[in-house]
């Protein structure tokens, strides 16, 4: 079980464990978005009990921030009963990289989602408006942001962490990571939340600071 914290007007994160991995969940009138379903069928359960405990409503909606497992193996859970919205490229890199998480699975069934963003995305969860944004490559080819307007909040997946330093497996983009990070940090206003895959609440200034980092040369 973990413990939902209100980092802005109707807007929760829990971190869990393992991984330290941020979910998180946005209300309107007409319910809930919950962004990242965690890694398998399990620990996405475990995230609708929590959701319930809340008592703010039903998960109507589901966003990936990217195809990452830690954040689209639970997917299965929600598929029957609310639309999955994410990256247009992440069935690819489901086919392409995630599929090999499998053989030590097997309870989980990909599923991508059911709503392919490209560009910008806009969905209204009753009496808010929530946009969906792609940006271009750099954590993965499938990076997209959730931002909450009104209550001054993006969610960026794993293209920020804060709890320990950005991960660039093979399927990232190193050269181009910080373009997206400075393209994503010309959107944010100079006192919004972002909201990290993994680690605490961070601003606009730690956007910039980890692009930055991303840009020093490594050491040979």
């Amino acid at each position: 079980m973990a413990e939902w914290a209100e980092v802005a007007d109707g807007v929760w994160q829990a971190r869990y464990q393992p991984l330290d991995v941020s979910v998180c969940l946005v209300r309107g009138t007409a319910g809930l978005l919950l962004v990242d379903t965690r890694c398998g069928p399990e620990e996405a359960a475990e995230i609708v009990a929590d959701a319930a405990r809340l008592q703010q409503g039903d998960i109507r909606w589901v966003v990936n921030t990217h195809a990452h497992y830690d954040h689209t193996f639970g997917n299965q859970l929600f598929a029957p009963t609310a639309t999955i919205y994410g990256h247009h490229r992440v069935a690819a890199h489901f086919r392409d990289y995630e599929a090999a998480e499998l053989a030590d699975r097997p309870d989980v069934v990909l599923t991508p989602p059911q709503v392919r963003v490209d560009g910008l995305l806009e969905l209204d969860l009753g009496g808010r408006t929530v946009r969906l944004i792609t940006l271009p490559p750099g954590h993965t080819d499938t990076d997209l942001v959730v931002h909450v307007p009104d209550a001054g909040c993006w969610i960026v997946g794993d293209v920020i962490e804060e709890s320990g330093p950005p991960q660039a497996g093979p399927d990232a983009f190193p050269q181009g990571w910080p373009r997206a990070l400075r393209t994503l940090a010309d959107r944010i206003g100079p006192d919004e939340l972002v909201v990290p895959g993994h680690g605490r609440v961070v601003d606009r200034a730690f956007v910039l600071a980890q692009a930055a980092e991303l840009e020093r040369p490594t050491t040979p």
